[in-house]
């Protein structure tokens, strides 16, 4: 059977794209790259805080989208309190990255290839009633 990753070895951080830019691009020094990725992370940060749209051909877009006051229940206390306008950020990503998503998605593990079997089938198989079927 696979060894799950965990959590942590499925994050790329913010290094590891610096060391990647370093390696790729030949960069004299690491810490170039890693300036280079502040300044893209700071300049989509500055952008958006402004209001723009930050797109990137291949990846996909960031946009800020206006969530609506309302008013929810505190689940601690139970007690009614308004929540205000806020803005959050919302990414949509490009046609370019969504298709090997989607074909990855079609590749199933070991695991993934169990067949699925519906309840009532399930039922059936351990000679217990259809409810369906027998009313």
């Amino acid at each position: 059977m696979k060894k799950r990753q965990s959590t942590r070895e499925k994050t790329i951080l913010k290094g590891a794209l610096a060391e990647r830019l370093f390696r790729d691009v030949e960069l004299p020094l690491k810490r170039d790259a890693a300036h280079a990725v502040d300044i893209i992370i700071k300049t989509m940060t500055e952008a958006l805080v402004m209001g723009q749209r930050v797109e990137i051909r291949g990846f996909g877009s960031f946009s800020v989208r206006q969530r609506p006051a309302k008013v929810a229940k505190n689940p601690k206390t139970g007690a009614m309190m308004a929540i205000p306008v806020r803005k959050t950020p919302h990414f949509t990503m490009s046609k370019s990255l969504k298709q090997p998503l989607i074909d990855q998605q079609g590749e199933m593990s070991v695991v993934d290839k169990q067949p699925e079997v519906s309840l009532a089938v399930a039922k059936d198989l351990r000679g217990g009633t259809n409810q369906r079927n027998d009313a």
